[in-house]
Parts: structure tokens; C-alpha cells; sequence
């Protein structure tokens, strides 16, 4: 993400917070949505994934869904698209 004074942004918060860059909604025993709230880029390349939401699922509601939110943000900066994520990521608890 940009900030206003042009520069681009290196970290990426992951939690339950309207301030988190990713945060989890819609959390239930299938899985949940998965929503970046604010863009970033991929290590390596110029490409931005813009705010959006998809599902990962799982087998049972997690009790920590922390590192959920981190393995998938792990693999989008490393270039994995959400398509790829959502179809083949889940969790087993």
C-alpha cells in the first residue's frame, strides 16, 4: 500500500482488527473469509494484491486462527495467487 507520502508500504499486519492489513470474517466450522483490507506487494516483483476476499476452509473452527492468517500470507507475498490458495488450502485442526 501507498502512503501519503508516495513510499510503499513493508509490513503487513495480520489479526481481528479494522486496522489489521488482513483479518479474518465470517468465521464458522467450514472456514472463513479471508479479507485484505489493505494491498501489498509480492516479494520480488511489482505486483499488488489488491483488497479482496476469499474462503479457506478447514475441517473444525480453529482455536488460534493467527496462523491460518500467516500461512496464507506467507504464500500470497511469495506469489501465490487467491484462486490458487482457496482451491487448494485446508486446514486440518
Amino acid at each position: 500500500e501507498r502512503t501519503a507520502s508516495g513510499t510503499i508500504q513493508r509490513y503487513i499486519q495480520c489479526g481481528l482488527s479494522l486496522k489489521s492489513s488482513v483479518t479474518a470474517s465470517s468465521i464458522d466450522d467450514s472456514g472463513f473469509l479471508y479479507c485484505i483490507q489493505r494491498g501489498f506487494s509480492t516479494c520480488g516483483s511489482d505486483e499488488i494484491i489488491l483488497p479482496q476476499e476469499f474462503k479457506i476452509g478447514w475441517d473444525k473452527k480453529a482455536e488460534n486462527i493467527y496462523p491460518c492468517l500467516e500461512l496464507v500470507t506467507l504464500m500470497l507475498v511469495s506469489g501465490k495467487t487467491p484462486d490458487e490458495i482457496s482451491e487448494n488450502i485446508y486446514f486440518y485442526n
